[in-house]
């Protein structure tokens, strides 16, 4: 059974099979108690031993969203399953597209779900393997050994942009993430628009 619809700040309930239930944030066997503000997974195995008294402590529970959950601790889980995930197809990658479906089968019942490792390195390896992370980083080489040396304002420039680049990539999904993607890659073409200009007047001179 699917759901298409779901609420990332609610428990939305987004599949349901024989021995788990797959929501919006994570993923729980079965028998398990889920309401708007709390998820449990309970050894009852009988509807006959359910009452009101083992109902209200769960329903007294506090919001899914007030846990504490630990960033770096989050992180780290996220970075040892996307390993994994891209260890499954090292070389091609698993195909665009694929990170989120790939990490809930991964994923332990209880865990916290993501769309992306939150490392562009990470996701480009997973989606294109090897060989897509290649790629990029043969595209930053040679954009930074066309800044290198240079000390016109558009190259030092171009040499902040590809050092932020590199960090952001770090820690975040940074083509994935629209605001940031869309500015990188704006400026990219700025600064490469700019490179061809110049050749041009040196070559007129």
């Amino acid at each position: 059974m699917e759901f298409l619809q779901q609420n990332a700040n609610q428990n939305s309930v987004v599949s349901i099979d024989d021995s788990a239930i797959m929501l919006s944030n994570t993923k729980l066997k079965t028998p398990c108690y889920i309401s708007a503000n709390h998820t449990e997974e309970i050894s009852t195995l009988s509807l006959d031993l359910i009452s009101k008294e083992s109902i209200f402590p769960l329903m007294a529970k506090k919001s899914v969203d007030e846990h504490d959950f630990n960033s770096m601790t989050v992180r780290l889980e996220y970075l040892a399953r996307s390993l994994k995930l891209a260890a499954s197809a090292p070389l091609f990658g698993s195909g665009v597209g694929a990170f989120k479906a790939g990490y809930r089968e991964l994923a332990e019942p209880g865990s916290q779900l993501s769309s992306n490792p939150h490392n562009e390195f990470l996701m480009i390896t997973i989606q294109l393997g090897i060989t897509g992370l290649v790629l990029l980083a043969l595209v930053l080489w040679i954009t930074y050994s066309e800044v290198r040396g240079r000390q016109d304002f558009p190259s030092r420039l171009q040499s902040g942009l590809l050092a932020a680049f590199v960090v952001n990539s770090m820690l975040n999904s940074t083509l994935l993430d629209h605001t940031e993607g869309y500015l990188f890659l704006f400026m990219w073409a700025v600064w490469l628009a700019g490179l061809e200009g110049g050749s041009g007047q040196e070559d007129a001179v």
